[in-house]
């Protein structure tokens, strides 16, 4: 039987994702999948920033709800996310949007 390692890894800081409500060009809305981010701290205002559209395009991110993973070096990201946070529409004026 082959001896089992063990491996230690530090954590980098944080990965997010999630989804956010769009308000589309021309009207309606519509719900799509963020692309992931990293973050250093599970500060608010630092998660906020990475907040996206993930490149759609839209006119404004009326919601957006966002799960945070811790991260490790050599890309090993923790499946179960560890914090979620939800923002609304005045939170999120200053978003990233896709062209």
């Amino acid at each position: 039987m082959a001896k089992k390692k063990t491996i230690t890894l530090k954590q980098k800081g944080y990965r997010c994702n999630g989804y956010a409500l769009l308000n589309l060009w021309g009207g309606g809305q519509g719900t799509v999948d963020m692309n992931w981010w990293d973050c250093g701290t599970l500060n608010k205002a630092d998660i906020l920033k990475g907040v996206n559209d993930g490149q759609f395009g839209c006119e404004s991110i009326e919601s957006a709800t966002v799960y945070v993973s811790e991260h490790y070096e050599r890309g090993f990201t923790e499946l179960t996310p560890c914090e979620v946070f939800e923002f609304t529409a005045d939170e999120l004026k200053q978003a990233k949007r896709g062209i």
